[in-house]
């Protein structure tokens, strides 16, 4: 299987709406959003150094994450996305519109249909942060195969498995 880095974050791990704000992200990211681009180590260390200057601290007897530990995040978080896509595309195709389908048949519609325009708003991708795209265009297109409503969902079971990792904590702006 051929694979390119997801061009959803830049930095490989999820960022909230906010923190692209915040930490003015847009500065640190091209405008040109090419899959086969690796993690921009500049961009990496830039929005570290100007999270560690921030007033705002998750703990203040911890020590700052460094950019050595956020480009790891985004390898780890990468592997994890590579996972989940070579599972739904080789092992079990079609794996996540029939988990759509059982979630819509047992649980009903709005289970399915209102998480991924909600998730899009609170963690932008970067084609939408960049101002390339509207939310509600994103989710009606695809990449590579996959819908972006599939990828969306993609980057909320990354996202909760990350929230659920107590060496994730500190991640947290």
């Amino acid at each position: 299987m051929d694979y390119q880095r997801s061009t959803y974050f830049p930095f490989g791990f999820a960022l909230r709406a906010d923190v692209w704000d915040r930490y003015r992200v847009l500065d640190l990211v091209s405008r040109d959003v090419d899959r086969g681009k690796p993690i921009d180590t500049r961009g990496v260390r830039m929005f570290a150094h100007r999270m560690q200057e921030s007033p705002i601290a998750p703990d203040a007897g911890a020590s700052p994450v460094s950019a050595g530990q956020m480009l790891t995040l985004g390898i780890v978080t990468e592997v994890m996305r590579f996972l989940i896509d070579y599972y739904c595309a080789h092992q079990l195709p079609g794996v996540m519109q029939s988990a759509f389908g059982w979630t819509k048949q047992h649980e009903g519609e709005s289970v399915v249909n209102t998480p991924p325009p909600v998730f899009v708003t609170l963690y932008p991708p970067q084609p939408v942060k960049l101002g390339a795209i509207e939310p509600s265009e994103f989710l009606s297109t695809r990449e590579d195969g996959l819908t972006n409503v599939e990828a969306a969902a993609r980057e909320m079971i990354l996202l909760s498995l990350a929230m659920v990792n107590p060496a994730m904590k500190r991640f947290a702006p």
